[in-house]
């Protein structure tokens, strides 16, 4: 519960700064960095979860926003849909694993859309 309550919060304070944040480099290290933490979280849960964890895998070798292929890590991977069914309503990782990878190489608009609909979602029962 903490966890999901953090990564409200963290969703809230990006909306709010994205679009007056004077330092999108410093901006866009730190959604890298988020961004491990995710994949690393993603790649070791639970085996039986297959598309979470081959998803946390495909995020852990990003280092940089010119290696992001967001359509071949996304709309075009069997393992972000498989991921996406496979996470309950309560649990919003792969939508702010997406928001990172938009965060990650600077496009905060995007990146907005999917912290809002991972904050509408963290924490509602079924």
């Amino acid at each position: 519960m903490k966890s999901y309550l953090v990564m409200l919060l963290g969703c809230m304070v990006c909306s709010v700064s994205f679009a007056e944040y004077k330092e999108l480099e410093t901006l866009k290290q730190s959604h890298r960095q988020v961004l491990k933490e995710y994949a690393e979280r993603l790649a070791s849960i639970d085996s039986k979860f297959e598309g979470a964890v081959k998803f946390g895998q495909a995020l852990r070798p990003i280092n940089d926003e010119t290696n992001i292929d967001l359509s071949k890590l996304t709309y075009q991977s069997e393992n972000y849909w498989r991921a996406v069914l496979e996470m309950t309503p309560k649990d919003s990782s792969i939508l702010f694993a997406h928001a990172q990878l938009h965060a990650a190489r600077g496009e905060t608009a995007y990146a907005d859309v999917y912290f809002l609909l991972g904050s509408l979602t963290v924490g509602k029962s079924q």
